[in-house]
């Protein structure tokens, strides 16, 4: 397949051509737009076009921003994420607790090392304080116990199960056949125990999980493996150590885990220079490290599996604070804190290779991956903003699968964000909607015959148990229904008055014709009601 950039404008306005007469959504005005929510054009062809439905009272399937509504209403993890259903989190707790691994005697004590570790750090962060610390508890008898407790090593393998069954699938930058718990940082570990207690479907572990949120905090923002600079004694960026990479991964969680399950929406503005230090540290790695080199011209015998590990994993680190970032920008409207063409990186490998168990299996599909041929993030992105892409290219960039498609959709969001604050006319929102065109017309491709092979969804037919749940396809699944939610802020923005009167009934103030359209009024909020609102009224008139 060409990498992007390589075809004629001739072909792309042929293929764009083709494309408008196929897909009804290509080109579509302001109104033609409207006009097709309106009616019944869905009701028959939506499933056809990949995009988000719902099945409405009377058995038909509609349009739909069914998850980004309950995402958006609900608090916690279970109930915005995909952590499987209560029933299959019943069952892996069962699996997990009531029959606990009873391996080597080498494992058993790396879990007692690793438990001693993780006290120790927390009990230090605890008696000695940092300035402005967020840890409020005392050290004393009843602390310690409780401490002791929770990281014992017993609750550290049932929670760490069911971080891997329950939440991995949704933060997937992380290698379980190649995890050791013996060689990972004590403040990953501990961050891993306390988002698994949060998904625990008992109530108790997530309860004694909030104990310890600020510690493992401060014992993951203070680590010197995170803190340190990158450069050498040349003033050159060197490639980060694993230990570099596991204080990324765990300051993530971190974030993660305060902003949906920690602190109150009253602090959470508060807690967000925590994520700003994280940005500014995968600054100081360098975002160019993040891409592979090419396998392909590599014999088997000089494929480096650990080191390919290494990498893919830095990449999907980046990428994931590349999402965080455009989901505050998305659900808490805050300007974006990465931008688009400092995005110089590679895209992640398929889910077949970074779950493959070994260095053959990985290395016979990962010389044929598409990430190595489409070129770097931001390229690509200018590529989609400048013009239709080609078939050959569509195909290219729909065999990248959910994740990289789910980072190509969540960009959207950032530019519609900072077109909103330039004053600038209509015609500037064209970038947008090539780029917003080229996606769709990808997804198409990915759905029809990509979304079902073991490449892209690993399980595949296989029956879901407690000990195969981390090979799923997380929450980046509904990858569409952001596309969707771009598409018509877009449309809104374009039109400026075309919707308002449907949102009259919501209390909306209505726009007067010629005024700049911001959609969201309201900038850096804690909560986000301000785009559940919004995305009710978008629901009103698709479904």
């Amino acid at each position: 397949m060409p990498v992007l950039g390589d075809s004629s404008m001739q072909t792309q306005s042929s293929d764009a051509n083709q494309l408008a007469a196929e897909d009804p959504w290509i080109g579509m005005s302001a109104q033609e737009l409207y006009d097709c929510l309106s009616d019944e054009l869905f009701d028959f062809n939506a499933s056809d076009l990949g995009l988000p439905l719902h099945r409405t009272d009377t058995g038909t399937e509609r349009l739909s921003l069914h998850f980004l509504e309950s995402f958006t209403r609900d608090n916690g993890f279970v109930a915005s994420f995909d952590c499987g259903t209560e029933e299959q989190r019943l069952l892996v707790k069962s699996t997990y607790e009531s029959n606990p691994k009873h391996d080597a005697d080498t494992e058993d004590y790396l879990l007692v090392l690793k438990s001693a570790e993780i006290v120790a750090l927390v009990k230090e962060v605890t008696v000695l304080k940092p300035r402005n610390s967020a840890v409020s508890l005392s050290w004393n008898s009843d602390t310690a116990k409780s401490c002791l407790e929770f990281f014992s090593t017993h609750r550290l393998r049932f929670y760490l199960e069911l971080y891997w069954a329950l939440w991995h699938p949704n933060v997937n930058y992380m290698h379980k056949p190649s995890f050791d718990i013996g060689m990972s940082k004590p403040g990953l570990v501990a961050a891993m125990a306390v988002i698994g207690a949060c998904v625990s479907p008992d109530g108790y572990d997530k309860e004694q999980a909030s104990m310890w949120f600020n510690c493992v905090e401060e014992v993951v923002f203070q680590d010197d493996d995170f803190c340190y600079d990158t450069e050498d004694d040349g003033g050159q960026r060197v490639f980060p150590s694993k230990a570099r990479l596991q204080s990324i991964q765990a300051a993530y969680m971190v974030c993660l885990y305060q902003n949906w399950e920690g602190a109150k929406a009253s602090r959470r503005r508060i807690r967000r220079f925590r994520y700003s230090t994280l940005v500014a540290v995968v600054r100081d790695i360098g975002i160019g490290h993040a891409r592979h080199p090419d396998y392909s011209v590599l014999p088997s015998t000089s494929f480096a599996w650990h080191e390919y590990l290494v990498r893919e994993q830095l990449i999907r680190t980046f990428l994931w604070v590349f999402l965080l970032d455009t989901a505050f920008v998305i659900f808490n409207n805050v300007p974006p804190r990465m931008a688009m063409k400092e995005m110089k990186m590679g895209f992640a490998s398929s889910e077949t290779n970074f779950q493959a168990v070994n260095k053959e299996s990985c290395f016979e599909g990962i010389r044929h991956d598409t990430m190595l041929k489409t070129g770097l993030i931001s390229s690509v992105v200018e590529k989609m903003c400048k013009a239709a892409v080609s078939l050959e290219e569509q195909s290219s960039l729909a065999d990248l699968g959910p994740l990289n498609l789910f980072v190509l959709t969540s960009a959207l969001h950032s530019m519609i964000f900072q077109h909103q604050q330039t004053f600038a006319p209509d015609a500037h929102l064209m970038p947008v909607r090539n780029a917003l065109e080229s996606w769709f017309a990808t997804w198409q491709l990915y759905q029809q015959d990509l979304s079902a092979p073991p490449r892209h969804c690993p399980l595949r037919e296989e029956a879901i148990t407690p000990h195969n749940m981390w090979k799923r396809i997380g929450f980046v699944r509904y990858c569409s229904e952001y596309w969707l939610l771009a598409k018509l802020i877009t449309e809104r923005i374009s039109a400026g008055t075309w919707m308002s009167d449907g949102f009259n009934q919501a209390g909306n103030e209505l726009h007067r014709q010629g005024d700049s359209v911001t959609v969201l009024d309201k900038y850096d909020e804690t909560s986000m009601q301000q785009v559940n609102d919004l995305i009710s009224q978008f629901q009103q008139v698709i479904i």
